[in-house]
Parts: structure tokens; sequence; C-alpha cells
């Protein structure tokens, strides 16, 4: 053989090996314990049933009326399974935040922006979440007033069902209903907003006022970012009455962080549900299909307020609306602690956004549920990316089932395809309070060269309470189609030393697990937004391995 053939192909060579490695190709280990995963939410499942029914059905589709008994209002459950915080007494406030005894009452309506109006859509998940950023920027924040609090619910109306980047799709409209009118819940919401789709103000992307005036906003780098959100709890029929203690973890959520996002069930005002001389509103006990925001609370609020159908007992929420001030109270209304229907409460906590942050995911469709190793007594789950500009890492984020989850955050850099094959750089021990989405900040921050691999492995240790501990994104039939995973990106282990490839399990081979990293960067400040983290790098190094193919044949005749 020829020098110059030799050379050739051991220049092929490394480059196959290159696209190979790059690729993310991995040693995947035997399972040394099963895997199993929760249930979808029995709510979702009959969701997608009476979807499944409307469409064969011979009934109006489409309709945009929020008071329709045939539209969806704008709520669909989520597939996420909490039942197992059923009964389930925790505090969303750490012990170095707690703010003593609950007040008889508290209101946050003088400090609240007006009452918006999601008028002919089916928004309402967008507007209930948004009232729940505004107000944490207003209440606890102190970033925003009453005068200036205006985010765009049509921002993430429009990019929840259509999507935004190949990086970042949207969520299955499996019903036959057009894109604003398919509802939604939090935990969409909060898969939009952690992945960089809104914050906005609303004079970004205005809400327009009828269906013939829908658009397609510009996409637009966001202007406050979701660092923390929180999970009230099951609070669905089986926890009805609530008693004095979760009736605190919703009081103290209020008190805490500001407007608090839930479903109720609404429907005719001819239903006899809503007092409109009081404003006080009761249903009797229904299936959630409306979200909305409860902004405080009275213990001594009369049974008696209440109209058609009455509770046996004093004590009303009030609750935030958002079909404009003529509706109830100036747009709010008082209602009954003993109300079936509201359920899945949920906080924002919500920050300014840094300036040209980069995201680091494989989640843009958020949670979908969690999976457990059975037998074990510490779950752990990691992700590999590649920094695509020199980085520093300032914090890391990832979902809970659990309050008071005792967590481990481990950065290890160069670590190749293994997630604990680098250097360790970076350890941090803490405890969760509140199980949701949750942001785990590092001091210092952790610098990463450009084009190198890095790994966030995070252990959860089990309770008594629940086995279910890692957060899944995966394919749900007409919910999260889009989602989608390649080897080398995610990985679970059950003993923190043998990892095995998520998309190794047939069951969950276009999965990834709930990690994101955020960095920021002083040398190359345009190269901002999010990033699957694995997309530039290894095309870059390819191509300069290419690149060598000319110099090795120079000096040789042909």
């Amino acid at each position: 053989m020829s020098s110059f053939s030799a050379t050739f192909k051991k220049t092929c060579i490394l480059v196959i090996f290159s696209i190979l490695t790059l690729a993310g190709g991995s040693v995947s280990y035997s399972s040394a314990s099963e895997i199993v995963a929760a249930p979808l939410n029995p709510l979702f499942v009959e969701w997608q049933k009476k979807m499944d029914e409307t469409r064969t059905s011979t009934k109006k589709k489409g309709s945009t009326d929020p008071l329709n008994s045939d539209a969806s209002y704008g709520y669909a459950p989520s597939p996420i399974n909490w039942s197992h915080l059923e009964n389930e007494i925790y505090s969303v406030v750490n012990s170095a935040g707690r703010m003593g005894t609950n007040p008889v009452s508290y209101d946050l309506r003088p400090e609240m922006p007006p009452v918006r109006n999601q008028g002919y859509f089916g928004t309402c998940w967008t507007f209930s979440a948004m009232a729940a950023s505004e107000s944490n920027l207003i209440h606890e924040k102190k970033i925003l007033t009453k005068d200036n609090a205006d985010l765009s619910e049509w921002y993430l109306a429009y990019y929840g069902f259509n999507d935004e980047s190949d990086e970042l799709p949207s969520f299955t409209n499996g019903t036959e209903y057009p894109y604003h009118d398919v509802g939604g819940n939090d935990w969409q919401s909060v898969a939009l907003l952690t992945r960089g789709t809104g914050s906005l103000e609303e004079s970004s992307a205005a809400y327009p006022s009828s269906p013939d005036d829908a658009y397609k906003p510009d996409v637009i780098t966001r202007k406050y970012k979701l660092k923390n959100s929180l999970y009230l709890g099951n609070a669905g029929s089986l926890e009805v009455p609530l008693d004095e203690g979760r009736r605190d973890l919703v009081k103290d959520a209020i008190r805490k962080y500001g407007t608090v996002s839930i479903g109720i069930m609404a429907g005719y005002d001819s239903a006899g549900y809503l007092n409109k001389e009081t404003g006080a509103y009761y249903t009797g006990g229904k299936d959630p299909n409306h979200a909305v925001g409860l902004v405080g609370w009275d213990d001594n609020y009369s049974k008696d307020n209440f109209g058609k159908y009455k509770p046996s007992s004093d004590g009303a929420w009030i609750m935030r609306n958002s079909w404009g001030a003529d509706w109830g109270k100036n747009g709010y209304c008082y209602v009954s602690y003993e109300e079936e229907s509201l359920c899945f409460g949920v906080v924002y906590e919500t920050v300014a956004a840094p300036d040209k942050e980069k995201i680091y995911q494989y989640d843009p469709l958020g949670l979908c549920n969690f999976i457990d190793y059975l037998s074990v007594d510490t779950a752990y789950f990691a992700n590999i990316f590649r920094a695509s500009r020199d980085e520093k890492i300032n914090s890391v984020s990832f979902y809970t089932s659990l309050p008071d989850s005792r967590c481990t955050v481990e950065i290890y850099k160069d670590c190749g395809d293994d997630p604990i094959g680098g250097i360790l750089v970076a350890t941090k021990s803490l405890t969760i309070t509140a199980p949701g989405y949750n942001t785990v900040d590092l001091d210092p921050v952790v610098k990463i060269s450009k084009y190198r691999k890095f790994s966030v492995v995070v252990s959860i240790s089990k309770s008594d309470r629940s086995d279910i501990v890692i957060p899944v994104e995966y394919p749900i039939t007409d919910y999260t189609d889009k989602a989608k995973a390649s080897a080398g990106q995610s990985f679970i282990s059950c003993d923190g030393t043998e990892w095995e490839d998520l998309t190794g399990f047939s069951t969950y081979k276009n999965a990834n697990v709930c990690i994101k990293a955020f960095g920021t960067s002083e040398d190359d400040p345009a190269n901002g937004g999010s990033s699957g983290g694995c997309t530039t790098g290894p095309g870059v190094i390819i191509l300069m391995t290419l690149a060598v193919l000319p110099f090795a044949c120079t000096g040789k005749k042909h």
C-alpha cells in the first residue's frame, strides 16, 4: 500500500470515528433494576376520550364562546399523574422563609393589574399563567407594578400549538378545534416558559380581538424567566373539603409568591353556579374545564352568599377570572372552600431573564410523567450536552415529584459519552421543598470551553411516601407526538456507577430526562437563546476533520 493510500485510509477512519463518537454513541449496560412508569392522569385519559367522541359526533365543533357547553373552555388536563400527593400536607416555603400563622382573610386584588378578557378564544390556560407570573413580579419580586404589568398571553397560545423552530416544536392539536381553542394546562405553560418561549410584554405580541384577527407573532427573546413552578397538590374531589393543613398550603403560596393558577369548572351563567348579586360561585362538584387565578381568601365568607348550589360551611377563595371586568364582581368572585372542581394549583416564580442566556435542553415539551427504578434507595438521571460557545454554567433545573426531595447535582466536564466519565467540577446537595419545576443555582459558576462536552447528573433519594422520581419527556399521542431523542443525550442509573441510555429502552426510544442547564458568555454575547446542546459542536469538528484531507494529500505526485 502506498504512503498516500495509508494516510488517506487513516484519515477516513478518523472521520468515521469522529462521526460515530460525536453522534453520541455509548455503551449500554444491562438493567440492574426494573423501571416502571406512572399511569397517566385519569382526567387526561378521560379528556382525550371526550375529544375522540367530539371528532365523531354531530355536535357543533370549534366553538369559541367561552360559555358554550360544547367548547373546550380553555383548560385541558395534563397527563402528569400527581395522585401520589393525595392528602399530602407540605409547604412551598422553606423553613427560613416561613411567615407564621395565616390571617383570617387576605386579598391581592388591590395590587393586581386590570382583569383581562380572553374573548372569543379558549386560551384561559395562558391567562392564568400570565396572571400568576405578573403577580409574582409585582408581589414578591417588586420588579413590576399593577400599572405596568401586562404580559402576552397570545405568544404562549400561538406557539403552544405552532412550531416556534425545529428545536422548539409545538404540542399536538389532537382535537377538532382550531389551535386557539384547543385548551391547555399549567404544565404546558411551564414547558413553554422554561424552554424560552415567553414571557414577553403584551406590546410584543398583542392579543387579537377576534378569530379573524388571529396571527403569527414574531419570534422574540423572552424578557422574563420562569425560575420555579411549584405544585400545590392534587386537590380533586377525593380531598374536598380540604382540611386546614391543605388550605394553608395554598394560602402560604399566595402570601409568598402571589396569584396561584388553578383549574375549576365553568359553565353557563344560567346554570346557577354564580350568584350575580354577591359574586359567590359554587358548582356542587364537577370536573375542571377552565383555568383561573386565586388571589386571596376569607375564612368567614358566609355560605348564605351562594346561590342555587350552597356549601355546608363558611369560607371562600377569592378568584380572578379572564372574562373581563363585567363578569362577577369586577372580574372576580368568591369560590367556596368546598368547591370540588378546584385542582392542580401551580405558582410561577418569575425573574428578569439574564441577557443572552443559553439554555441547554432536550425537553422542549417539558415533563410528561415520572418513571422509577424499583427497589432502589436513590435514583440517578443525567444529560450530556456540548457547549456551543465558551460557557459559564450558572444553574440547572429539573422536576421533582415529592416535597422535601433530597437531591445532589453534579457537573462533569470533558465527560465523553459517560455521564461521570469526565472531571467532576461542581457538586451541590440540597433539599427541594416543594414538588414541581425547580432551578438550582451554582456557586461558583462552571466554565466550559466551546465544543466541549459536559454532563449534569442529578440524584434523588426516595422517601417512604412514593417511588416516582425520574422526570421524563416522551411522545404521548395527541399531546407530545413531536417529542424526540437521540442516543447519547439522556441516561439513567440505579446506582450512579453503571448508566443506561434512556433510548435503549424500547418504551423510551424517543424519551429524554427533563434536565436543563443555563449559561452565560462574555465571548459570544450574540449567540443566545435555547439550544439542544449537541448541534453546533459535532458538525464543526467533523468539518475540521474533513478539512485535513487536502493536507494529507499534499507532497505526493499523482
